[in-house]
């Protein structure tokens, strides 16, 4: 499974006040894929999260005035993980 950080002022604000780390992925990607990717690719153990919600998001469909052409944003979902107070993710800088 394929998932990549979602970073916007929002998920910013959300790192730096509550230690929540938002990442989007594919429309089939379950929790227990979410803590495998993590474990793999940042080092992040099970127990050292405290909780992760799960938001689906709806596909969209968009239009590109320069090639006239419609096309569709496909649905996915959005993984909110919260890890326990000592522990961050490295790679992810938040500001100053």
């Amino acid at each position: 499974m394929r998932f990549r950080p979602y970073v916007t002022e929002k998920t910013l604000v959300l790192q730096k006040e509550h230690n929540t780390y938002v990442f989007i992925g594919p429309k089939g990607a379950s929790k227990a894929h979410i803590k495998e990717w993590l474990q793999r690719m940042y080092g992040i153990t099970p127990e050292q999260i405290e909780s992760i919600r799960v938001a689906k998001v709806a596909s969209k469909k968009r239009f590109n005035f320069a090639q006239r052409k419609h096309y569709e944003i496909p649905a996915r979902k959005k993984f909110y993980i919260k890890l326990k107070p000592n522990v961050k993710i490295q790679g992810f800088k938040i500001g100053k």
